[in-house]
């Protein structure tokens, strides 16, 4: 809890609750945690759940299913399979783990996977974990995870849930687009679509594809058309998918109300092309707005972001496509939110929603290369490559680099950032009046939302005789006593070989 690890319990400013749903069919449970902010201020949460199953009557094997969860069995008992990610019941979960020794580990991840196998040693814990989600005041989250009874492998489905909507009428249509895959050969896998009226009885009916799992094809897409209901009135939408030979059947349902062709105004949002947005970035998409029944009488449009208003508008009453824009909040975190655009002609409501990704903002890094080690001389010029990570590419499309020698100013470069990686190249040459030993070298990389620098220290080589600096008039003294001690030791031999000549002459006298 905001970096803190402890046992929920001794939470004080949070409410916990377990809601657990057994089917009426026996076929599965599912386990909710729900956590309340009950503090003033926002909540960062990781939660880890452990199984321990070292308690079990029997010994427990397992084996793990890709981007699903875990089959466990029991000797002599029965088997389950427990669901983590990728299914419309269940949280995903963010990491998992699992063990060997009695006692459980927290907040771990392993990548590896547990493969069935009799001559394995028995498991005696799995733990799993959600990370990184935000609570605000008096909000709470629910994070769920499902048993099922024997074995379970659906193929697990992708459905853009943007472009199915809550109220339609006879002239629009119901587009279910999307994939599913399975990846155990040689299953035949399958996808389909129902329409149940307020009776649970189906009216429509449609196959989303069918295929047999092979090193080949392991999914398959879909994009159709669903013409709806002709009378008015509340209907539900299941997209399913089913294993063949396993009986694994995995839905999705969706609650759709029937109107009258005119019963409100009517809105098309044209899907953005960004993946995802960062907190404080604008968020841009095209929708058209109109009312057969309000002439030219402009419409009043909104936008909601996480239940909050950002936007409101006049628009044209017409089919021509219009921009809305929002801010995403500062302080937003990352994960998953609905957009909701509303349009009123004064009387009756139409809506349409979406979902976005938010993605925190990954600061960007600088390197050099090479390094830039060596000593240089005076004059030289040095090659260097600054190299530039940033991922966020829909956002810090455009880099601008600045290289400073010490204080000033040396090179700007702008450059393109599309595959979030960019090298430029860089140079500078050495003053040759430079005085000192060393320089500070510096990159400044700015975009459209952040700005960074890296700085380096140069060795620079100097000639202590012909210098001027401080150094540079010590040895200038020091060559000037040599100097004057040779003129002396001169004047001394001199004055001895003086000396010894008039002795010769003296002794040359007597």
């Amino acid at each position: 809890i905001d970096g803190v690890t402890k046992n929920i319990k001794e939470a004080t400013d949070l409410g916990y609750s377990v809601e657990i749903y057994n089917d009426e069919n026996s076929d599965y449970v599912i386990i909710s945690q729900t956590i309340t902010n009950k503090g003033s201020t926002e909540k960062k949460i990781d939660l880890c759940t452990a199984l321990n199953l070292k308690d079990s009557i029997d010994n427990v094997e397992a084996s793990s299913l890709t981007n699903f969860g875990y089959y466990l069995w029991w000797d002599q008992t029965n088997d389950l399979t427990l669901v983590l990610q990728n299914h419309p019941w269940v949280t995903d979960i963010s990491a998992q783990d699992f063990g060997i020794e009695p006692e459980p580990r927290f907040f771990t991840n392993n990548e590896k996977i547990l493969e069935y196998d009799s001559g394995f040693p028995e498991i005696q814990w799995i733990s799993f974990s959600w990370l990184n989600k935000y609570i605000q005041p008096g909000k709470s989250i629910t994070l769920s995870y499902m048993f099922y009874e024997e074995t379970y492998q659906p193929p697990l489905l992708k459905l853009d849930k943007s472009l199915i909507s809550e109220e339609t009428d006879s002239t629009e249509v119901i587009q279910v687009k999307g994939s599913f895959y399975f990846l155990v050969e040689p299953y035949t896998v399958e996808a389909g679509w129902e329409i149940h009226d307020s009776k649970d009885k189906i009216i429509k009916y449609g196959s989303l594809g069918k295929f047999t799992v092979s090193e080949k094809q392991t999914s398959m897409d879909f994009d159709v058309s669903i013409t709806p209901p002709t009378e008015l009135g509340k209907y539900t939408l299941y997209v399913y998918t089913y294993t063949n030979g396993l009986g694994s059947l995995l839905y999705e349902e969706f609650t759709i109300q029937l109107f009258p062709p005119n019963y409100r105004p009517k809105l098309y949002i044209v899907p953005s092309e960004y993946l995802y947005y960062i907190p404080d970035s604008e968020v841009s998409f095209l929708a058209s707005v109109y009312d057969q029944d309000s002439g030219d009488k402009p419409l009043t449009a909104k936008v909601f972001f996480n239940n909050a208003e950002v936007a409101t508008q006049e628009v044209a009453n017409s089919k021509d496509l219009k921009t809305f824009k929002f801010k995403v909040p500062k302080d937003t975190a990352a994960g998953e939110y609905e957009v909701k655009v509303t349009a009123t002609d004064g009387k009756k409501i139409g809506t349409k929603k979406f979902t976005i990704t938010i993605k925190n903002n990954t600061v960007l890094t600088i390197y050099f290369e090479p390094k830039l080690n060596a000593t240089y001389n005076k004059g030289d010029k040095v090659n260097f490559t600054a190299v530039i990570n940033d991922p966020d590419t829909n956002f810090d499309n455009k880099f601008t680099v600045s290289l400073f020698y010490n204080d000033k100013v040396k090179k700007t470069i702008t450059s393109t950032n599309d595959a979030g990686l960019v090298r430029v190249p860089l140079d500078f040459t050495i003053p040759t009046t430079e005085t000192n030993t060393t320089a500070e070298i510096k990159i400044v990389v700015t975009t459209p939302t952040e700005s960074s620098e890296k700085l380096t220290n140069i060795n620079i080589y100097q000639d202590v005789i012909a210098s001027d600096s401080a150094t540079g008039k010590i040895a200038t003294k020091e060559a000037k006593k040599k100097t004057a001690l040779v003129a002396v030791l001169c004047v001394l031999a001199v004055i001895a070989v003086v000396v010894a000549v008039v002795v010769i002459i003296l002794w040359l006298r007597k």
